[in-house]
């Protein structure tokens, strides 16, 4: 399937092809001292059998060195910058493809992860038909996507110091939520067995911390200028045990026997 450039694909084209690999180094700094990364908290959810093991939206491949029990592994992504990646890392094998028209076989798929991909995805239901399509019964899905909770109050001040210098908080072309996924997963024969959601801890202890916060976001429409503004504002206010919250959403669901 291939479709117009549209604004979202064009920013996310080049944001990526900038920043390859920006969203491990996001996750690696939000360590949580019980799961370890957002990344090792989707593989932990994962069957101890995994088989043939698919990763859809892959980037540079985070989720590979994870997944050592699979029997195998391919990553799908758009972006060259990110295939490039995570070739340079020695992961993969992972090949340029499209979420909704997915180059696999029917039923060829043992297990399929997709981490923080969903919500850049437009439409998202065929997205989630091709992955019940190539799914093999009995097969597991794992996804995570951004949350709106859980939060900590204390979370509020550096959100509020973020949002008022971005001018609104990082965009994302659509919010994917539980509700949501978890519909679009039965629609197409999947059964929900899992939905829970985590706040991973982003320390902002200096202004490197902050810079990275800020890299890390969607900003589309944003000026250079006001995007150095937010990271010197966040940067301001860090110190050790100040922390931004990511709030995760990870759902496992099965294609029945």
């Amino acid at each position: 399937m291939t479709a117009e450039p549209t604004p979202w694909s064009t920013y996310l084209k080049a944001y990526h092809a900038r920043r390859p690999g920006i969203t491990e180094a996001a996750f690696d700094h939000a360590r949580d001292p019980h799961v370890g990364t957002a990344h090792d908290w989707l593989a932990a959810a994962l069957p101890d059998q995994a088989g043939d093991v698919l990763d859809v939206a892959c980037g540079n491949a985070p989720l590979q060195p994870r997944l050592s029990r699979a029997r195998s592994y391919l990553g799908i992504d758009l972006s060259e910058a990110e295939l490039r990646a995570a070739r340079n890392a020695g992961r993969g094998p992972v090949l340029q493809g499209d979420a909704r028209a997915l180059p696999l076989p029917d039923s060829s798929i043992d297990t399929i992860v997709s981490s923080m991909g969903l919500m850049l995805v437009q439409p998202l239901a065929p997205a989630i038909s091709e992955v019940a399509r190539v799914l093999r019964p009995n097969g597991t899905v794992a996804f995570l996507v951004p949350a709106r909770t859980p939060l900590r109050l204390t979370d509020l001040r550096p959100l509020a110091v973020l949002s008022l210098h971005l001018r609104g908080p990082g965009s994302m072309p659509q919010h994917v939520g539980r509700r949501r996924l978890a519909a679009l997963l039965e629609q197409s024969g999947l059964v929900v067995t899992q939905a829970t959601t985590r706040r991973f801890p982003f320390p902002l202890r200096t202004p490197t911390d902050a810079l990275l916060a800020v890299q890390s976001l969607y900003t589309p429409g944003r000026s250079p200028e006001r995007l150095a503004d937010a990271e010197a504002a966040l940067g301001r206010i860090a110190r050790p045990g100040r922390e931004l919250p990511l709030p995760l959403l990870r759902m496992v669901a099965r294609k029945p026997g």
